[in-house]
């Protein structure tokens, strides 16, 4: 029998990445694939991986620096759920004289993050001073059923997209702030800790950055530890740039705010370029500010985030904050 003088062997190699739950135990390694941190978990993980916080606290400093990772509490990921009933904490008390992104509890410096049901405080006791939960530099975040604490600077929108949707966020000076981030909040209450606080402080420096602060079917109310005669003194916002944009529309308004509704950063400060807007809210009477607009119609989220389709849970999108 002859054989062919030349023999060609093709072989293809197929490797196939598959999505792992890795479990994060406090109190205890259990499986090849729980770990007892986060940190530890994280260093683990691969893009398209999903932590599962057991119930409990877990006290350490977060960092994302990978792509497509998720935190979900053990319960099942639920549009009906409220923040106060996670049962997964994680904590640190920081402040950072330099960078507020470095003092944060959990730090994004990734994209297309996940988390469902998980409370995130940064306990750092003073409340004079920047000390954020939550820093966002990435771009497709998103926040689900979260609670957010914190004092001043609780949520910081530094750059990047950003959706949270049915979260609670609290805290007493520039609860919500950043530069360059764009971020909509979907059906979030907001609890304001300190009397004549101010919840946002949108930063937008020039009409050509990024910079957008949207919240639609939102809640404002005064937090169980808020200072004596909150409410009514608050302002929804302060301009930190000259281009600054944020919107409170479909919103019950608590009323929570003073009737100014808005507060200048600085008292030279120019309103030509500021876009402060409400839409069809209740519960938010009494004069704004003459630089304050009242909107013929609602801001759309294609605006903020035009591609929102293609990264946010379909279930969470028009929501209202859970009754």
């Amino acid at each position: 029998m002859r054989l062919p003088s030349t023999l060609f062997l093709t072989v293809w190699l197929c490797v196939v990445t598959s999505a792992e739950e890795l479990q994060v135990n406090p109190l205890g390694r259990a499986s090849t694939n729980s770990y007892t941190s986060i940190k530890d978990a994280l260093k683990a993980a691969k893009p398209g991986d999903t932590l599962v916080l057991f119930p409990g606290t877990h006290k350490e400093q977060v960092v994302i620096n990978k792509d497509s990772i998720t935190f979900r509490g053990l319960q099942d990921p639920s549009a009906d759920l409220k923040p106060g009933t996670n049962d997964v904490s994680i904590e640190y008390g920081s402040h950072d004289k330099k960078e507020d992104d470095d003092s944060a509890t959990l730090l994004l410096d990734a994209s297309n993050f996940r988390a469902y049901n998980i409370n995130i405080t940064n306990t750092y006791s003073s409340s004079n001073t920047a000390s954020p939960a939550i820093s966002n530099l990435g771009d497709n975040n998103a926040f689900y059923t979260c609670g957010i604490h914190g004092k001043q600077g609780t949520f910081y929108a530094h750059k990047g997209s950003l959706f949270v949707s049915r979260s609670y966020i609290e805290g007493t000076v520039d609860v919500i702030y950043g530069r360059n981030g764009n971020a909509w909040f979907q059906g979030v209450k907001v609890g304001a800790l300190r009397k004549g606080g101010t919840l946002t402080a949108q930063g937008r420096e020039a009409s050509g950055d990024d910079g957008w602060f949207v919240f639609e079917k939102g809640k404002l109310a005064i937090a169980k530890k808020a200072d004596s005669g909150t409410k009514g003194s608050v302002y929804l916002g302060r301009p930190w740039g000259d281009y600054a944009r944020t919107v409170f529309q479909n919103s019950n308004l608590g009323d929570v705010a003073t009737e100014a509704g808005w507060q200048l950063y600085t008292s030279a400060q120019s309103t030509k370029n500021i876009l402060f807007g409400e839409y069809s809210n209740t519960n938010a009477d009494g004069p704004r500010v003459s630089w304050a607009k009242s909107m013929g119609n609602a801001e759309k989220i294609t605006n903020v985030l035009p591609k929102y389709n293609e990264w946010v849970d379909a279930g969470f999108i028009g929501v209202s904050y859970p009754v």
